[in-house]
C-alpha cells in the first residue's frame, strides 16, 4: 500500500514524535532517538481503516496488513471573497456589498469600505481624494467620474479596484511615489461590447413636476461611448456630475461682482434646490493601439434656480458692539455653460505624451429683490469664456531623459452690475438722488507655465539628484467703472477717477532647481528644492504713480516622505513652504462694488505673503478583516504683509488693505475608520475632525483677534438584518465657536444632521423605502430641531423600474440656517420645497 502514514506517538498522550510514508512497494522507515520505554506507532491514510500497535523502544520491523474503509467528506461553501487583494490592488467585489436599491455603481461605492464619496461626488480612498477613474483600464472621462457613477447600473460592474499609490504615467512609475490611489471599474462580460441605451420618464405634482433621463453607453476593447441627457426641476443637482476634480490649472474666475443672494442652508441641496435644470454630455474614447488614447468630451448645462430668505447679519465692530442686518431676499439665477474637451495619450514605461485641450464659454445672468429699510432692485450679466491646454512630455530611455510640461491659459469676463434705485448718493452722486447705480467691470487672465526636468540622474550613493529649470508668465487685467444712471440709464454725471480701474498686473518667473529623491527598501523620499527670479509689475493706467515694479527671489521647498513599515501600515510626512505676491483682486484703488452692501478698494502696491505647512499621516489595512482606518494631523503657517481692514457705514460695507503685517496659524486633525463584516453584510465608518485657526482682522479701525475652533464627527452604517429588510444610517455632529478678543465671541453653534433609510421587500420585485431626516441647530429660536420624511414604491421586472416618490410628507415648509465666518455670524430662514409626489419610469430600450 503505497502513500499510507505511518506515525510514531508518545503513549501517555499521543503527541507526535516522528512520522514517514511508505513507498510504491508498501516499505516504511521512521526514526526515533528519544529515552521513552514504549511507543506506539499508527498506520492511517486516506481509504484504508487506522491501526494502532504498541512497541517496545528498539529497532525493529513492525508490518501492517491494512483494510478498505469508506472516509465521509464534510459538506464544504464555497463563498467568492468580497475583498482580495493583489499586489497594490485591492479587489471588491460588487455583488458582495450591493442589494436590490443600488441602482447604478456610485450607490455601491459609498458602501466600500476605505472608501468615501464626499457630496459633491468626489472619491476618496484612505483620506486621500483619488488621481484617476478608470472603465476597463481606460480614462474616458478624466476627472469627471461622476458622469460614470451618476450613470452606469451597478447590474454591469464585477468588480471595483483601488489601485493603492498610483502613479499613472508609467515612465515616472520607479521615480516619482504617489499617495493617491486610483478606482478602476471591471464590467461584466456580458456588459462589454453591447450598446446599452436607457430611458426615463418621470412627472409629478405640487406643482407640475417633471424628471427625464436618455443614456447611453458602449463599452469595448478599441472604444468607449457614454451620452446622457437629463433634465428635471425635482431639486436634483445635474452639475454635481459634471465637475471636474482634476483640474489643476488656476483660470478659477473671482467674482468681483454679483446680486446678494440668500445662503443655502446645510441641509440636503434636493430639498431647497428650485430649480429647472438640463445637462447633456458626449463622452468618447478611442484605443488607436497599445497604449494610445483619442479623447473627446462634449459637456453642457443649463439651470434656472430660485431662492428666497430672509436673513440676519451680526458683524462685531468692537467693544461690545454688533451690528445687525435685516434683509428678505428673492433671487433667480440662469446658468448657460458649454464645454468641450480632446486629450490625446500615448503612455508607455518609455515614453509619455499627453496634449490635453478644454474650452469653456457660459453666460450668467441673475436678478433679485432685496426688502430691509428699502426695496431694492438688483440685476447681473456675466458672460465669459475660457481655453487652456496642457502638455505633458517624456521621453525615457534606460538612465537619462527629461520631462516637459506645459500648461497655457487664457479667460474673459465681463460684469454688469444694476442696482435701484440708486442708493450711497453722499458716496457716490454728491448728495443728489438718483434712478440706477451702475458697475461694468472687465477681466482678463493669460497663463503660460513651462517646465523642464531631466531624469538623467547625479548619483551621490543612493540620493538621486535631478535637475529642472521654468519659466512662468502671469498675467491678469481689470478695468472697472462704477457710476449713477438717471431713468434713462444715462450717467448723472462723468465718472471721477476714484470710481474706475484700469490695471495690470505682470508676473514673470525664471526657476531653476534640484528634485532630489531617496529610495531603499520600503522607505522613500521625494523632495524639490527650487529657486525663482522673479519679477512684478503693477500698471495703473489711471494713476501712473502708483505703477511699480519689484524683483525678488523665491524658495519654495517641498518633501514628501513615505514609510511601508509592513503590508498593513503606511507612514507619510509632507512638508511645503511657499512664497509669493498679492493678486490683482488686491490691488485696484478705485471703488469696486461687490454686491449692493459690500464696496472694496486696496491700497495699490505690491505686498506679499508666505507660509508652510506640516503634516504627518498613518494608514492602516487588513484586507481579509476589511478593515481600514488612518489619522493625519496638519498645521499651517501663514504670514502676509498687509491686513485686511473693513469699516461699516451703516449698511454699506467698505473694505480695504492696509500696510500692517499679521499672521494665522491653522491645526487640521482627522481620523476615520472603516470596517466591513460578513454577518449581516454590515458595513460600519466612523470619521472625526478637529480644526482651529487664529488671525488677525482690522474692523472699524480697530486690531482685533479672533479664532474659529471646529469639532465635527460622522457614523456611518449599512446592514440587512433580515432577508427582507435593508437598513442604512448616516449621522454627523458639529460645534462650531468664534472667539473674539480672547474674552468676546458669539455663542457656540452646535448642529446635528441624522438620516434613516428602510427598505422592506413587500412580496417578489416589489420594495417599499422609507426615510427620515433630522436637522438640529441649538442656535435655532422656534424649535431646536427640524424633520423630513420621504416614502417610495418600487417595482422591478426584467427591463423596466417603477417608482413612486413622495418627499417631504410633513410638508416642511422653511429652514433656519446659523453660522459663524470670522468676526461675523449669520442666521437665515430659508424657503424649502414643498410636500412632492413623483412617478418615474426607467426602462432598458436596448
Amino acid at each position: 500500500m503505497p502513500q499510507a502514514l505511518v506515525t510514531l506517538k508518545q503513549v501517555a498522550d499521543s503527541s507526535l514524535l516522528s512520522y514517514a510514508y511508505s513507498s510504491f512497494d508498501g516499505n516504511y522507515e521512521v526514526s526515533y532517538s528519544g529515552r521513552e520505554p514504549e511507543l506506539l506507532v499508527v498506520a492511517s491514510g486516506l481509504g484504508i481503516a487506522t491501526q494502532i500497535k504498541k512497541i517496545n523502544n528498539q529497532s525493529q520491523t513492525v508490518n501492517f496488513t491494512v483494510t478498505e474503509e469508506d472516509f465521509l467528506l464534510r459538506e464544504v461553501e464555497i463563498k467568492a471573497p468580497k475583498i482580495y487583494y493583489n499586489k497594490d490592488t485591492i479587489n471588491y467585489s460588487v455583488s458582495a456589498f450591493s442589494d436590490e436599491k443600488d441602482v447604478v455603481i456610485g450607490d455601491v461605492l459609498k458602501k466600500l469600505p476605505g472608501i468615501e464619496v464626499a457630496e459633491s461626488g468626489q472619491i476618496s480612498y484612505q483620506g486621500r481624494a483619488i488621481n484617476k477613474f478608470y472603465i476597463e483600464n481606460m480614462d474616458m472621462l478624466g476627472g469627471r467620474y461622476g458622469i460614470a457613477t451618476q450613470n452606469i447600473s451597478a447590474k454591469d460592474v464585477a468588480t471595483v479596484q483601488v489601485m493603492a499609490n498610483h502613479q499613472p504615467v508609467k515612465a515616472m512609475d520607479s521615480l516619482r511615489i504617489s499617495d493617491q490611489a486610483a478606482i478602476n471599474l471591471k464590467l461584466k462580460e456580458g456588459a462589454k461590447g453591447t450598446l446599452a441605451v436607457m430611458a426615463q420618464l418621470g412627472i409629478g405634482v405640487a406643482p407640475l413636476l417633471h424628471n427625464d433621463e436618455l443614456t447611453g453607453m458602449y463599452f469595448a476593447r478599441k472604444m468607449q461611448h457614454l451620452s446622457t441627457y437629463k433634465t428635471n426641476n425635482t431639486g436634483q443637482d445635474l452639475s454635481k456630475e459634471l465637475r471636474s476634480f482634476t483640474t489643476d490649472l488656476n483660470l478659477s474666475e473671482e467674482a468681483i461682482t454679483n446680486i446678494q443672494t440668500p445662503m443655502p442652508p446645510d441641509i440636503h441641496k434636493n430639498r431647497y434646490f428650485f430649480n429647472n435644470s438640463h445637462a447633456a454630455t458626449v463622452n468618447n474614447l478611442f484605443n488607436l493601439g497599445k497604449d494610445r488614447e483619442l479623447n473627446f468630451n462634449l459637456i453642457y448645462y443649463n439651470d434656472r434656480e430660485k431662492r428666497e430668505s430672509e436673513s440676519e447679519s451680526f458683524y462685531f465692530i468692537g467693544g461690545d458692539s454688533i451690528l445687525k442686518i435685516d434683509e428678505a431676499i428673492r433671487a433667480k439665477n440662469n446658468t448657460n455653460r458649454l464645454e468641450t474637451e480632446m486629450r490625446y495619450n500615448n503612455n508607455t514605461p518609455k515614453r509619455y505624451f499627453n496634449n490635453f485641450l478644454h474650452m469653456e464659454g457660459s453666460w450668467e445672468n441673475a436678478n433679485g429683490v432685496i426688502e430691509n429699510e428699502n426695496l431694492l432692485h438688483q440685476q447681473m450679466e456675466r458672460p465669459s469664456f475660457k481655453v487652456h491646454n496642457t502638455l505633458h512630455w517624456i521621453n525615457r530611455q534606460d538612465d537619462s531623459g527629461f520631462e516637459f510640461y506645459s500648461q497655457t491659459g487664457f479667460r474673459n469676463t465681463s460684469h454688469h452690475l444694476t442696482i435701484s434705485p440708486g442708493i450711497y448718493a453722499d458716496l457716490l452722486n454728491d448728495g443728489k438722488e438718483y434712478d440706477f447705480l451702475m458697475q461694468d467691470a472687465y477681466t482678463q487672465t493669460f497663463i503660460s507655465k513651462n517646465n523642464i526636468s531631466f531624469l538623467t540622474p547625479w548619483l551621490l550613493g543612493k540620493v538621486i539628484l535631478r535637475p529642472f529649470f521654468g519659466f512662468n508668465v502671469e498675467i491678469n487685467k481689470l478695468t472697472s467703472e462704477l457710476y449713477s444712471c438717471n431713468e434713462q440709464e444715462q450717467p448723472t454725471a462723468s465718472v471721477p477717477d476714484s470710481m474706475k480701474n484700469d490695471i495690470r498686473r505682470n508676473h514673470y518667473q525664471g526657476q531653476a532647481g534640484l528634485n532630489i529623491d531617496y529610495k531603499i527598501g520600503r522607505f522613500t523620499i521625494n523632495s524639490s528644492f527650487p529657486v525663482s527670479y522673479n519679477r512684478y509689475e503693477l500698471v495703473n493706467h489711471l494713476f501712473s504713480e502708483n505703477n511699480e515694479h519689484l524683483n525678488r527671489f523665491q524658495f519654495e521647498p517641498s518633501l514628501n516622505v513615505q514609510y511601508k513599515l509592513s503590508r498593513k501600515i503606511t507612514i507619510g510626512a509632507k512638508a511645503f513652504a511657499y512664497d509669493n505676491m498679492n493678486g490683482i483682486y488686491e490691488l485696484y484703488n478705485g471703488y469696486l462694488l461687490q454686491t449692493y452692501r459690500y464696496l472694496s478698494h486696496f491700497d495699490s502696491r505690491l505686498a506679499g505673503f508666505s507660509g508652510n505647512s506640516l503634516s504627518v499621516k498613518v494608514d492602516y489595512k487588513d484586507i481579509i478583516r476589511m478593515f481600514f482606518t488612518g489619522m493625519e494631523v496638519a498645521h499651517y503657517y501663514n504670514k502676509n504683509s498687509v491686513t485686511y481692514t473693513q469699516r461699516f457705514e451703516d449698511y454699506l460695507s467698505v473694505s480695504s488693505l492696509i500696510p500692517l503685517s499679521n499672521a494665522s496659524n491653522s491645526v487640521l486633525a482627522t481620523g476615520r475608520i472603516s470596517k466591513g463584516f460578513d454577518w449581516k453584510r454590515l458595513n460600519a465608518g466612523l470619521s472625526v475632525a478637529y480644526y482651529t485657526r487664529s488671525s488677525q482682522q482690522m474692523r472699524q479701525e480697530q486690531l482685533v483677534d479672533y479664532r474659529n475652533d471646529q469639532y465635527s464627527a460622522s457614523v456611518r452604517l449599512s446592514a440587512v438584518p433580515l432577508s427582507f429588510l435593508i437598513v442604512s444610517y448616516l449621522g454627523a455632529g458639529q460645534i462650531s465657536e468664534s472667539i473674539i478678543a480672547a474674552e468676546t465671541g458669539y455663542q457656540p453653534v452646535r448642529s446635528l444632521t441624522q438620516s434613516l433609510n428602510l427598505d422592506t421587500k413587500l412580496f417578489n420585485k416589489v420594495m417599499l423605502g422609507m426615510r427620515m431626516e433630522q436637522y438640529a441647530n441649538n442656535a435655532i429660536r422656534d424649535g431646536k430641531s427640524l424633520y423630513f420624511a420621504d416614502i417610495n414604491l418600487t417595482y422591478a421586472r426584467k427591463q423596466i423600474r417603477f417608482q413612486l416618490d413622495w418627499t417631504n410628507i410633513f410638508d416642511t415648509k422653511n429652514y433656519m440656517l446659523t453660522y459663524h465666518d470670522n468676526l461675523n455670524a449669520y442666521a437665515s430662514t430659508y424657503r424649502i420645497r414643498p410636500s412632492e409626489i413623483v412617478l418615474k419610469v426607467k426602462l432598458k430600450l436596448k
